[in-house]
């Protein structure tokens, strides 16, 4: 007859009580698994009222503990389920209960820990100088021996499990960073890296150090070899296991880590999923947000996404949602009013390549501010097309030129009357410095100056006009306006002493007037220390620096020779070809505007102005008669720098100097256009 469950069960019970750990085996102190100390209540300090109110509730009856029936389980039964654990579920049990505790740390378990590490893959064999509990806490435990802290530090050389901190403590008297020689063969040691230094941090277990030198000293002379052959292979083999453990430890952390990110990787796909669903799938293509959400608290984290932490997470999630969302239609319509920036200024400059120099033209920034221009760039949607809107407005370009020129005229004539002038444009004396670059500009000329200036602008949507002007300012340089410039007194002494030295009344004398003369004028301030006279034409003789040639009549002097003024003009005929070939060759120089002496039109020196005057004047051969310098940029200081004069020169010699120079002028342009050849051959054909 089987017995009955009461008999089992007293049976049981009386098996719990013989239960005690074997002395000779106690393993109490192989690991950090003690059970925690039982705390003594602490006694509350309350009012007889309170008490009373205390002593007026029932009694709850306590509950008992989940691994109660654990003590009146079989002793066979509990070394089966114990064996198909992990080893670190059996340090955690043993550190449960007393009961337990002795349960598993006698040595009839040892069979229990030995079937528990064999369930673990890859695990390394157990070392000979280490018991099961030991080292399961080395391998599973994740707290050190000393503070209990987290750490993943693992002394396997050492047997122990010290943290950072606690490897840096000089305290605790347990480690130190040298060794001595007598010992740094076989002394057992730790080491790990860090980002702020090259070397290895190395510690060197004390223990070991005072057991060596506990037996060293004991040793005699000739026994020495042979216990230093000992311990270097004791510690060879400790070295080995060493290794092998710590070559388990980091398959392992790098396995866990694998496992956490594809957990991460789970809740954040379902992340997407919802934020997809919600209407967000835009957004969800941008490289940016998707970063942001992935490394973002709530989304990276192991555990599953329940509809709680969803609720939670998306108050948070949707604002940075609503803000990329911003940023994206912000970028987006940035382009667009970079495209129509950059149309209308193409657009513009089509319209204005065949203008002639004058009257001149606004700049395309100029141009977009006027009607009907102004309208159609800022006022059409910038998702409409504009080419077909600007080519119908390109046949009112010409008035709406006319009336920027007459409202910058004001402007300049208010500086005039400012100056004390008399407000003529066409006088003479009509010259204006800029406030920037310190140009020299005579009118009309000096409303096609511009200053090469940048200007960064952050872009607003609410504000997209600005953005794009100034985004064409960058391209076509700055916006014109008077306020730039001023009436410089020193400059306005200096023309008018050069225009009586011309001999012509500086409160009467126009532009046309001196320019019909034909005249040059000589700088005494240079000639005087020289056996030539520097000559040059008045326009170049006002752009001569300030303290060089002061505003005094004695400083001008006109040069009345005819056959003089005849070697000038060859003269300066020769630097221009010179200064032509520069131009072209340069690449930095020969974006700089040439005006074609035939019709008056600005090109580029080189390819361009030579395929202008071939397609439009049928000339193959660019010569100093078909163009002129430019007027309006910083580079036209090369106008007729002046030229050199020496008192005794004939014209007959600088006649075949010039022609000289001119067959080595021609043949230094071809090479710098090796597209002028094609022109020649066509011509010749024809």
């Amino acid at each position: 007859m089987a017995p009955s469950c009461r008999s089992q069960n007293a049976t049981s019970r009386k098996t719990r009580k013989n239960i005690e750990p074997e002395p000779e085996y106690d393993h109490s102190k192989d690991y950090t698994g003690e059970a925690p100390v039982k705390k003594k209540a602490r006694a509350n300090k309350v009012n007889k009222d309170a008490e009373n109110i205390t002593r007026a509730l029932p009694k709850r009856r306590r509950l008992r503990g989940i691994l109660q029936k654990v003590t009146e389980t079989p002793l066979d039964v509990l070394f089966e389920i114990f064996s198909n654990l992990d080893p670190l579920d059996l340090l955690q049990l043993s550190r449960t209960s007393k009961d337990l505790r002795a349960l598993l740390l006698q040595r009839s378990s040892t069979s229990v820990w030995k079937r528990a590490r064999e369930n673990v893959e890859g695990l390394p064999p157990l070392p000979d100088d280490l018991d099961e509990p030991k080292f399961a806490y080395l391998a599973f435990d994740k707290h050190c021996t000393n503070c209990l802290r987290a750490t993943k530090f693992v002394q396997w050389e050492f047997r122990t499990k010290y943290c950072r901190k606690c490897l840096e403590a000089s305290a605790s008297g347990l480690f130190i960073r040298a060794v001595p020689d007598t010992f740094s063969g076989y002394v057992p040691m730790f080491e790990f890296r860090t980002a702020d230094r090259k070397d290895p941090h190395r510690y060197y277990y004390v223990p070991a150090i005072k057991v060596l030198r506990e037996e060293s000293e004991s040793l005699r002379d000739e026994m020495w070899d042979a216990w230093v052959s000992e311990k270097r292979a004791a510690y060879s083999t400790l070295q080995t296991n060493a290794r092998l453990c710590e070559g388990w430890s980091t398959r392992c952390a790098k396995d866990r880590a694998n496992e956490l990110d594809i957990l991460r990787d789970q809740r954040f796909e379902k992340v997407i999923e919802r934020l997809t669903n919600l209407g967000w799938g835009e957004e969800m293509q941008t490289p940016n947000l998707i970063d942001e959400l992935r490394y973002h608290r709530l989304v990276r984290q192991t555990r599953p996404l329940t509809e709680r932490a969803w609720v939670t997470m998306s108050g948070t999630l949707i604002p940075i949602l609503e803000r990329h969302k911003a940023d994206r239609l912000k970028r987006k319509m940035n382009i667009r009013v970079v495209e129509r920036a950059r149309l209308f200024a193409s657009a513009y400059s089509d319209a204005t390549r065949d203008v002639p120099l004058l009257p001149i033209f606004p700049k395309a920034v100029d141009a977009a501010l006027l009607e009907p221009f102004s309208k159609i760039v800022f006022d059409t949607p910038l998702d409409q097309d504009i080419t077909e809107s600007l080519k119908a407005a390109g046949i009112r370009l010409p008035k709406a030129a006319a009336e920027w020129r007459k409202k910058q005229d004001s402007g300049l004539r208010a500086l005039m009357e400012k100056a004390g002038l008399k407000p003529d444009l066409n006088l003479a004396t009509a010259f204006f410095s800029c406030n920037y670059c310190r140009r020299v500009c005579q009118y009309p000329y000096v409303l096609a100056h511009r200053c090469k200036l940048s200007y960064s602008v952050s872009f607003y949507p609410e504000d997209w006009k600005t953005y794009a002007l100034m985004y064409m300012c960058r391209e076509t340089n700055v916006p014109w306006s008077a306020s730039q410039y001023t009436v410089n007194g020193e400059i306005l002494r200096r023309v008018q002493c050069i225009i009586q030295t011309c001999g012509l009344n500086p409160e009467t004398a126009t532009y046309e007037d001196m320019n019909s003369l034909d005249c040059r004028v000589i700088c005494v301030n240079c000639s005087q220390f020289s056996t030539t006279e520097f000559v040059m034409q008045w326009q170049t003789a006002v752009q001569r620096h300030y303290d060089h040639s002061p505003a005094r009549p004695n400083v001008w002097k006109l040069l009345d020779d005819a056959e003089g003024l005849k070697c000038v003009k060859a003269l300066e005929k020769l630097d221009k070809r010179a200064g032509y070939v520069r131009y072209a060759s340069e690449s930095f120089l020969s974006q700089e505007k040439f005006i074609c002496s035939h019709c008056k039109v600005l090109r580029c020196a080189g390819r361009d102005l030579e395929d202008h005057l071939f397609e439009v004047h049928n000339i193959t051969r660019v010569s100093s008669d078909d163009w002129d310098w430019p007027v309006n940029m910083a580079s036209c200081v090369d106008n007729g720098k002046g030229v050199s004069l020496h008192p005794h020169i004939e014209e007959k010699s600088i006649g075949s100097e010039e022609n000289d120079n001119a067959k080595s002028t021609v043949d230094s342009n071809e090479a710098a256009s090796a597209d002028s050849e094609p022109h020649t051959a066509k011509a010749n054909a024809n």
